[in-house]
């Protein structure tokens, strides 16, 4: 299977009334058919659907397509980076999920083992579930649940990546057991895991190509160096200097019009997604305040 790299800038969509979200939800399966290098979800808490693309070009192309082949009625956020969080070690997480509702109840155990997968940016989930602990016929919805609860995001809302998860048991009950009550408590028992494992905020960083003419080279770079970018290597043929190396996708946003203006429109760049790292604390602090 190929894998595509993950998505680093997000948008999003308010559809306009009810019938619009419908069409919107028809409108990006059928585009995620056609491109797979672009994701889409439903943020549970503010019932945006944020669009994920692979720079801020490429959310662009999606707005217009949007708005001009499928008539999509709808506010469009601005592009901001899509962070992702990791864990800072192993941990254990237990959820229990118990209702009564006369007598009827609902009954769900899940105990699950979060650990730092650094070799795998999609979460992976291992289900070593039992049936003697969770009913066997529950194991795929919890499967499912655990991994849709990862990408619904960790203790700060962002999805979760370098992450594996592994299901490890539970406990039954005679009369009470449903797939739904099962699936709650592996929720659960993910965010007591993830409060235990700790959280670093991640961001993604791209690797790029610039391309200026040599007598704007000094403007170029020391607009570079406030962008947060590693520089790794220039090289000078004749009049054209290209300039090779990462840079946070944050410090990237308007970049195009700023190196027009520097180089007298003579300036462009290339730029691909290379990974995702921790956010410097100083960067950290001044992005998110002090709550983290």
């Amino acid at each position: 299977s190929m894998e595509f790299p993950d998505t680093v800038i997000s948008m999003a969509i308010e559809p306009k009334s009810s019938a619009d979200r419908d069409k919107l939800l028809q409108t990006l399966e059928r585009m995620a058919k056609d491109d797979p290098t672009f994701t889409w979800r439903m943020d549970e808490e503010t019932g945006q659907t944020i669009v994920s693309g692979m720079g801020e070009f490429h959310l662009e192309i999606l707005r217009e397509k949007m708005l001009r082949e499928f008539k999509i009625a709808a506010n469009f956020g601005e592009p901001r980076v899509a962070y992702k969080e990791t864990i800072l070690r192993a941990a254990d997480g237990d959820g229990k999920f118990v209702k009564k509702l006369g007598d009827k109840g609902q009954y769900g155990h899940v105990v699950l083992r979060v650990e730092p997968n650094p070799s795998k940016t999609q979460v992976v989930v291992e289900n070593r579930l039992t049936p003697d602990s969770v009913p066997k016929a529950f194991h795929a919805a919890v499967e499912e649940g655990a991994k849709s609860s990862a990408l619904g995001g960790g203790k700060w809302g962002y999805p979760l990546t370098y992450v594996k998860i592994t299901l490890v048991g539970g406990s039954p009950h005679p009369t009470d057991a449903t797939e739904g009550a099962y699936v709650a408590a592996c929720a659960m028992a993910l965010r007591d895991a993830l409060e235990k494992a700790g959280s670093s905020i991640l961001e993604p960083h791209m690797k790029f190509d610039t391309y200026a003419p040599s007598d704007f080279l000094g403007e170029v770079l020391n607009d570079l160096n406030r962008r947060r970018a590693e520089i790794t290597q220039v090289d000078s043929q004749d009049a054209l200097s290209i300039v090779h190396g990462t840079v946070p996708i944050a410090g990237m946003f308007g970049y195009a019009t700023t190196l027009r203006s520097l180089t007298q429109g003579r300036g462009s760049f290339t730029m691909e997604p290379l990974d995702y790292r921790p956010i410097p604390p100083d960067e950290r602090k001044r992005r998110f305040g002090d709550e983290m």
